[in-house]
């Protein structure tokens, strides 16, 4: 779907006309005419605001910029659950109720910046929102206690160190050893675990491959991390 059908769509949800629009908008009527028959193909950002100001969406919604899918059912069950209306959430973020009616339903996919505003309303970060209803798709090491919030922020950590002098040091041949050996012992520990899964489905080869490579980068990143931090710093060249 278009910037334009999108732009119909929710003009027709909200039974507003093409001269309504343009007026409440601001947009001049010719050019909101050029948008909607695509004789604009890229219509200026400022433009979209305005048109989303009026029609009470995100101007990601109309752009299309990261659009989630398939997490409306959740953000309904932690609304019912914090006993919030659809309206009551909607006026805490600034939408209309039925466009949190339509993120709920899936009719209409939610960007990034909104799911986080969403979450955010019910006191929750995006990741521990996922967390909670199982969509968090990402292997949580034992260390982080079950703390996707806590692993999310140790990842941007490691980021940060990428770009520092971290990753200078050279390992030896026996602490490449020792991370093949602790490698094997938590997979042989994973793998001895049957009630291991993701969203209560069994680790298939694939994806216990992509478990093995992440773990293995994680206990390199921390052997490497650990070196910088305990050696002398006139040794450190």
């Amino acid at each position: 779907m278009g910037v334009s059908d999108k732009i119909v769509r929710l003009m027709k949800k909200k039974g507003l006309s093409r001269y309504k629009l343009a007026k409440e908008s601001g947009v001049p009527y010719t050019t909101l005419i050029k948008i909607l028959d695509g004789t604009t193909k890229n219509p200026q950002i400022e433009t979209l605001s305005a048109i989303a100001d009026v029609l009470k969406v995100p101007v990601d919604y109309l752009l299309g910029r990261g659009d989630i899918y398939d997490i409306g059912w959740a953000i309904r069950e932690e609304r019912e659950e914090q006993g919030l209306t659809a309206d009551e959430l909607g006026d805490a973020i600034g939408v209309h109720e039925e466009i949190i009616l339509d993120y709920e339903s899936d009719q209409m996919p939610i960007s990034l910046a909104m799911a986080e505003k969403i979450t955010n309303a019910f006191g929750l970060s995006y990741v521990a929102f996922l967390d909670k209803y199982n969509l968090y798709d990402e292997y949580l090491p034992p260390q982080f206690e079950d703390d996707a919030d806590q692993y999310e922020a140790f990842k941007a950590a490691v980021d940060r160190d990428a770009q520092s002098d971290a990753y200078s040091y050279t390992l030896t041949p026996k602490e490449e050893h020792d991370i093949v050996k602790d490698l094997e012992r938590i997979m042989a520990d994973l793998e001895s675990n049957q009630a291991l899964a993701f969203h209560g489905e069994p680790i298939d080869d694939e994806e216990m491959e992509l478990l093995r490579a992440s773990l293995e980068n994680s206990l390199r990143i921390a052997k490497m991390v650990a070196k910088k931090k305990f050696t002398p710093k006139k040794y450190s060249k």
